[in-house]
C-alpha cells in the first residue's frame, strides 16, 4: 500500500513538471512584422497589425502569388504554383514561423522581438 502511494505521487510530479515545462517552453509571442522574399532579396515587409491583401509579383512583372494579412496573421489565398502547399499552409502569427513556395522561390517569415535575439543553439 506504501509504495502504491510513492508510485501515484512520483508519476504525478513527472505530470506536473511536464506540463509546467510545456507552458514555459512554448513559443507563444506573436510576430509583429512579415517579411517577404524573393530568392534572396528582400521584397516587401508587411505589418500584422494592419489588414490587407497583397499580390506578390516578381521583377518581371509576372504574378506569383497574393497574401492576406487578417487578424494578425499572414496567409497565402492564391499562387501560380502548381503544387499550391503553400495555400494549404494556412495563415502562420507567431515569431519564427514561415511559408515557403519554393517553385516560385517566395518565402513570408515572421518576425518578432523575443526570437531575433535569442539563441537558437550553441555548438562546442
Amino acid at each position: 500500500m506504501k509504495n502504491k502511494f510513492w508510485e501515484i505521487f512520483f508519476i504525478a510530479i513527472l505530470v506536473l513538471v511536464g506540463f509546467i515545462s510545456y507552458y514555459f517552453l512554448r513559443s507563444s509571442d506573436n510576430g509583429n512584422t512579415a517579411i517577404i522574399k524573393i530568392g534572396q532579396e528582400k521584397y516587401l515587409e508587411l505589418d500584422l497589425k494592419s489588414d490587407k491583401t497583397v499580390q506578390i509579383v516578381d521583377y518581371d512583372s509576372e504574378y506569383l502569388l497574393t497574401v492576406q494579412v487578417d487578424n494578425g496573421a499572414i496567409s497565402v489565398v492564391d499562387s501560380s504554383c502548381f503544387d499550391h502547399l503553400c495555400v494549404l499552409k494556412g495563415p502562420v502569427s507567431k515569431a519564427g514561423e514561415s511559408i515557403v513556395c519554393l517553385p516560385n522561390q517566395v518565402v513570408i517569415s515572421i518576425s518578432g522581438n523575443s526570437t531575433e535575439n535569442s539563441v537558437d543553439g550553441v555548438l562546442q
